[in-house]
Parts: C-alpha cells; structure tokens; sequence
C-alpha cells in the first residue's frame, strides 16, 4: 500500500513538473513570437509614416524612392518575406522584392478590403495563404495608408514567411514537447510543428482553449483526455489577436516513471518483506540513488558499445600492469581472445619497451580522468600471439574512481603506412638518382659537343679561312667584284668562327676546365653584367682547389641558372654572388633586389629552373635555402660539401 502511494505520488509530481514544463515553454516560445511578430509591425508602421511623409511631399507610391525604402525595412528581418504597397484602387504599385513591378490587381484580398472599411492605421491579420510558385504559406497584416485629407489612399502589407516560426520553434523546443502550434484567435492554425501543411489555414485548432482568459493573461494550461492524454499549455501573443500552444503528452512525462514503477513493482513482488522494513528509511533518497544508477549503467553501457564498436584497439589495465580488457579491435590485432589475455601483464602485447608501463601520471584527485602528459603519440612494437611484431603507435589516459585506478590505451597498426612512407622515400630517392645521372649525362653530351664542334668544325672553318685567303693573295687579277666578294666572304667566316666560339663556350665554357670555378664564376659574372647592364657586386674566395670536376660544373651551373632566373624575371637593377668556402663545404649565395616572389607555399608549380637548382643540390649532397616576398627581392643560398659524392653517372 505504502508503494502505491508513493508511485502515485510520484506520477501526480511528473504530471505536475511536466504541466509547468509546458507552460514555462509557451511563455519562453510566445515571447520569442511576439518580438518576432512586433518587429515585422514596427517595420510595417515605420514604413506607413515614411510613406505619409513621401505622400505629403508629392512622392508617388510607386515611385524607386519608395521600393528603397521598403528594401531597407526588411534588411535583417528574416521573418519577413516581403513588403509591398497597394494603392487605393488596390492595384500592387510597389514592393521589397523588386522594382519596376508588374500591375496586379489585389483589391479582393481581405488585407485590402479590411483596412479600406477599418479605422485609419489599425492592424489588420489576414488568412495565412500558401504561395503559387512554391507553396510556402505566408501570413499578411496590413496598414491603411491615409492621405492628409483623410482619404483612404491604399495599404502597406508586410508577407510574414511563417517557415520563420517552423523553424524558430524547432530549435528551442524541449526534448518529447509536441505539438507547437501558431493559431490566430478564430482557431485558424498559422504555424506549426511538427510541420503539417494539411493543416495550416484551418479551424477547430483550439478546442481545449479555455474561454475566459485569466485575468493575470498569464499562460494556462489545460489537459487533455482521450487517445493521447497531455496537457497543452495556451498563452496569448501580446498585441495580436493570436495564440501559442505547446503540447506535452502524458507518454512523454511519465516514461521515466513508468521504468521506475515496473522496478519497483518487480522487486516488491520478490522482496516484499525486506522492502516492508527498509522502506521508510530508503524513501527520501530512493529517487535520486535510481537516476544515479540508471545514469551509470547508461554510461557503462555506451562506454561498451563505443569500445567494441571502435577500429582501432582498445586495452585496459589495472594499477599493476594487468590486463583487465581488450575490445574487439584488440582481439583482431594481436590475435588472443578476451579471455586468453585478461590478467596478463601488458608486457605480454609488446616486444622490447612498453610505453604503458611504469609512472606515467601525476597523482590524480578522487575521481578523474588523465590523459597522458603532453597527450603524445608514442611509438612501440606490437607482439602478436604468434610472435610476429608490428609498429604500433598509441595514446594512453588513465582514471581513477574511489582508489582503484586502471590504465587506457589506443593503438593503431602503422604496418601499411610505414610500409607507404618506405616505398615513398625509396621511389624518391630513385627519383633523385635518375635526375642526377641524367644531369651528368647531359654535361658529358654538351662537353662532347662543345669539343667536337671546336676540333671538327673549328677546324674545317679555319681552313677554308686559310684556303681563301690565300687564293686571294694569289689571283691579283681579280677584277674588283670578285675581290670584294671574296673579302666578304672573309668577314662571314670570321663572323662563323666568333658565333662557334660563343656556342662551345655555353655548351662548355673552356675556363672551367683550364682556370677552375674561381676564374669560370668571374667570367661568368662579368658576361653577365656585360650583357644585362645590371652591376653585379661578388666576393669570391675559394682559391685555387682540388675540387671534383662534378661539383665544379654543378655549383658552376647552380650559377648560371640563378642569373638566368634574375636576367628573365627579377627587373633587377643589382646582384650579389657570394663563393666562399668553410668548414669542408662550399658555400654559394645569389640575392637581388628585383620584385622577389611569393614562396610561402613552396616553390611555384612551374617553376622548373629553381626545382632544378634544387635537384642539383640535394643530388650533391648539400642543403639549399630560398628566401623572397614580392617586391622586396630573391636570396638562394647553397651549401655544398666538398667530399666528391657518388653520381649514377659515373657508375654508368
């Protein structure tokens, strides 16, 4: 006896929480309204005073000056869709929406026809009307619009989009409330939801509203019996003829109760005589001891499905290092089953060291939740049940409840991806040699050239320089033509041989094989400048030196790129070249103050003589380093060490 009461006491208090739950919601939900439904009105009435001043000033309704303002009104207003004005003929002049409109004739709608009869600037709430192009309904109030005569000279209209509402009563509706409804005070359902458009527009939507409003006008709720029994809660919306409702079904309110009752029931149809004794000294905290343990369970129960539901492994130990659970993931991973694994040390999962061991944490409070110091991702090597290993990496926590304190981590298998990273770093490596031989191929092929075109055909020129010079000498009786014809013909030989000389020398310039880098970059330098008329500022200290030839011609060509680059794209007016040596490297810095170019995100795609610095250097065995910002020049800087390195071309 003493348990049906309190279970009906109990479900009167639900019944109760639930009643004002409902009536704090309409209050919260019709203010929400009413500010909604007050901004629109104040921007109808703010528009309805600039139009009687427009009007006073012979501005026509119609007029852009109008359509601007009216624009301006509903800026920010998203619960409006449009305002328009109708003039006294009720032909649509003018609209939010767009400027010049077309004529359409609305003298037969009632937020034309209600104003014109009504008193001068009362509000008037149309009938909500479903769009004909998209079926959106729309809630229209209305304003006459009065002439400094008194004469009725049309109306301002304000299209409130009731979606707005939908919407709005969606995201502050409280978990189970439903429905919430909209109704203008005939019972004209405006708004709702859950949305039903079969429903918007008709009547018999307040058949459980109270006829006499309390006097307070504070909400008020009513219940509802029949197939679904709740109590609906009605409040009015300030300065409109209309009201809010907000429904909670009595499933909703009691579900917790009735969980509740069906185990109290059980466990008083099995322990009747227990419960009889300890009754009156568990009532008071029953209540709240049941929400703990639901509340608990609950987690617990997620906390399970979330781990066995995870990808990646899961394992939990105790305070010494004994394993106390694994998830599925684990399962798969070393291959033990839960039952195989639980209360082995840890040790037993890894090969060598084990990040999960030892102190890893600080003492923590009472109950709390840590998660590894600097929440790092540590590495370790997985031990398989069949004594295969893999690289794992993983993140710990640890949690203390009471004084037993267990340990957490989460591992992943990192096989493939070291095995991607591996085959990456390898196919660029190839990728790296494959450049390098092929730049030493193409050296070898331009010195074999450049040396051919000067034995060969350097040679057969000179000859034939020498043949025609000397039957020249030899045929004085030439008449004049033939002699000026054959001095030409001197001339362009000459002109050959200096155009050969000049192609060998790009090919290959001979300095670098004859004076080395030192004299080849001042040389090099001084065409340049020659060439460019842009001065040029260098420091070149390296000396004489045995230096591979290899490094020489790469350094050499680093160079020649760098002034190409600047010749072609800097608009530079000065260039510092820097060639020194220091601590067994060779150090080569090119800057300009030309327009420079935005590196932040890497060298440009299309950028292929810098990429090729780039292979150059790191095929050597140096490190480079670009510096630049638009307009404000371009630095490269290289450092090569003299050691001779290993090129696939030579091994070729």
């Amino acid at each position: 006896m003493v348990t049906v009461i309190f279970l009906e006491k109990l479900r009167v208090k639900e019944l109760k929480e639930a009643e004002d739950e409902a009536v704090s919601m309409a209050r919260i939900i019709a203010e929400q309204t009413t500010r909604a439904f007050q901004g629109a009105d104040l921007a109808m009435r703010v528009g309805l005073d600039l139009l009687e001043g427009k009007e006073a000033k012979g501005v026509p309704l119609g007029d852009i000056a109008v359509h601007d303002m009216l624009r301006t009104l509903v800026v920010n207003m998203p619960q409006i869709r449009s305002m328009f004005v109708v003039d006294a003929q009720g032909t649509l002049v003018n609209s939010s929406r767009e400027f010049p409109m077309g004529r359409l004739y609305l003298a037969d709608r009632d937020y034309f026809t209600v104003p014109r009869e009504g008193p001068g600037g009362s509000l008037h709430i149309g009938a909500p009307l479903a769009s004909r192009t998209d079926g959106t309904w729309t809630l229209h109030l209305s304003r006459a619009i009065r002439r400094q005569t008194g004469e009725f000279g049309g109306v301002i209209v304000v299209a409130v989009d009731l979606r707005y509402f939908e919407v709005l009563y969606q995201s502050i509706r409280l978990e189970g409330m439903s429905p919430i409804s909209l109704s203008v005070s005939d019972g004209v359902l405006v708004a709702r939801y859950p949305l039903d458009d079969t429903a918007i527009g008709k009547k018999d939507q307040l058949a459980s509203f109270p006829r006499e409003w309390p006097e307070s006008h504070r909400p008020v709720a009513v219940r509802v019996e029949g197939g679904h029994p709740g109590v609906v809660a009605y409040d009015r919306i300030d300065q409109f003829p209309m009201i809010l409702s907000v429904g909670n079904p009595d499933a909703n309110a009691l579900e917790e109760w009735d969980e509740f009752s069906r185990t109290v029931t059980a466990e008083v149809s099995v322990w009747v005589c227990l419960l009889l004794v300890a009754a009156i000294l568990l009532w008071r905290h029953q209540d709240r001891e049941d929400a703990l343990a639901r509340e608990a369970r609950q987690t617990g129960n997620r906390l399970k499905a979330l781990a066995a539901a995870a990808m990646d492994a899961i394992v939990t130990t105790d305070e010494h290092q004994r394993i106390v659970g694994i998830n599925r993931a684990a399962e798969r991973m070393f291959g033990y089953s839960h039952d195989r694994i639980v209360g082995q040390p840890v040790e037993t999962l890894f090969s060598g060291h084990c990040p999960l061991g030892g102190n890893r944490f600080d003492a923590p409070g009472k109950e709390s939740v840590d998660a590894d110091p600097g929440n790092a991702v540590e590495e370790a090597v997985g031990l398989r049940a069949d004594g295969s290993t893999f690289p794992v990496e993983m993140t710990t926590a640890r949690a203390t409840v009471g004084d037993e304190i267990s340990h957490s981590a989460i591992l992943r298998d990192i096989s493939k991806r070291r095995a991607t990273e591996e085959e990456l770093n390898r196919s660029h490596a190839e990728l790296r040699d494959l450049t390098a031989a092929l730049q030493s191929i193409r050296e070898h092929e331009r010195t074999a050239i450049a040396r051919e075109l000067h034995d060969e055909l350097g040679q057969q020129l000179m000859r034939l320089s020498m043949d025609l010079s000397w039957m020249t000498e030899r045929l004085p009786g030439l008449s004049s033509k033939l002699h000026q014809r054959a001095t030409d013909m001197m001339q362009v030989l000459g002109t050959t041989v200096d155009s050969l000389r000049q192609v060998t020398t790009r090919l290959r310039p001979p300095i670098l094989d004859d004076l080395g880098l030192a004299d080849a970059v001042r040389w090099q330098l001084d065409v340049f400048a020659r060439s460019t008329d842009i001065a040029v500022d260098s420091n070149i200290s390296v000396g004489k030196m045995d230096m591979d030839k290899h490094v020489a011609t790469d350094v050499f060509r680093i160079l020649q790129e760098s002034l190409t680059n600047i010749a072609r794209h800097a608009s530079a007016s000065k260039v510092q070249v820097s060639l020194t040596t220091a601590d067994g490297s060779l150090f080569l810095e090119v800057r300009d103050d030309g327009c420079g170019m935005d590196l932040e995100g890497g060298i440009p795609r299309f950028s292929h003589g810098l990429v090729g610095i780039r292979e150059r250097v790191l095929a050597l065995g140096g490190s480079i380093d670009m510096s630049s910002t638009p307009r404000n020049g371009f630095a490269v800087r290289v450092q090569i060490p003299l050691v001779k390195p290993e090129l696939p071309g030579d091994q070729k």
